[in-house]
């Protein structure tokens, strides 16, 4: 992974970590099985937004696992 998806991994975590109340996420994790709902999905969407001008839908953010959500930032950089 380049320097920016480590970035956006270490940011997209620390959003999923701080909306979730966990302590860490893994790569296989998905948001509504580690305890999401559509409230703190959106929640997550807009600081998607706010970090990277991109909205993920939310089928994408319920339905992907946390890799695939740092894939899906990474393939849709700002600008």
């Amino acid at each position: 992974m380049t320097a920016v998806g480590d970035e956006i991994r270490a940011t997209l975590a620390e959003f999923w970590t701080e909306l979730l109340e966990v302590d860490a996420v893994a790569g296989a994790d998905r948001f509504l099985e580690s305890g999401g709902n559509s409230l703190r999905a959106t929640m997550l969407a807009n600081r998607i937004e706010f970090a990277w001008g991109f909205r993920p839908s939310m089928e994408q953010l319920l339905g992907c696992t946390f890799d695939e959500l740092v894939d899906l930032c990474v393939d849709h950089p700002p600008g």
